[in-house]
């Protein structure tokens, strides 16, 4: 943030919040920034959207998730991570097979297209999210994902 951004509230508010302080508005404000300049041209080489490469990267990353698996792994709502899925079998990129266990549930991987436009997309990913991350040290990265952690273990405990 930028240092001419004022704090300056109306004087009747209360409690007074200064957004530039509340941990939630600042990762909601740097994950929109990433999402602003995330490199279109790789995703538009898949011809879809954020919503639907993450799933992707999820499925081809964690072999044989369920859809319910997709959606908290990726602090999304079941029923719009649902319909991402579905919309990716449709378009040959994603497989869905009801596993023997579980009539009711299905197991979701990546076909040979869908891996193919991962293979396509993910270097172009990976040197994206690595010079977002170039100005902060080892060190840094470590005390960033460590408190990242605590916070997320913490919104566990009162989400009990």
């Amino acid at each position: 943030m930028s240092e001419e951004e004022s704090f300056t509230p109306d004087p009747g508010v209360t409690p007074q919040i200064d957004f530039r302080t509340l941990l939630s508005y600042r990762t909601m404000r740097v994950f929109n920034r990433l999402m602003d300049i995330a490199p279109e041209r790789a995703l538009a080489r898949g011809k879809f959207n954020m919503r639907d490469w993450r799933v992707l990267v999820t499925v081809a990353n964690h072999k044989d998730f369920s859809v319910q698996q997709i959606a908290e792994f990726m602090c999304m709502d079941v029923p719009s991570t649902s319909r991402t899925v579905k919309a990716l079998c449709q378009n040959g990129l994603l497989e869905a097979t009801t596993t023997k266990v579980d009539g009711r549930r299905k197991q979701i991987k990546l076909t040979a297209d869908g891996l193919a436009i991962y293979n396509s997309i993910a270097p172009d990913r990976v040197r994206f999210v690595n010079l977002t991350q170039s100005t902060l040290s080892k060190e840094e990265k470590a005390v960033l994902y460590n408190i990242l952690d605590k916070i997320e273990a913490q919104i566990d405990k009162m989400s009990e």
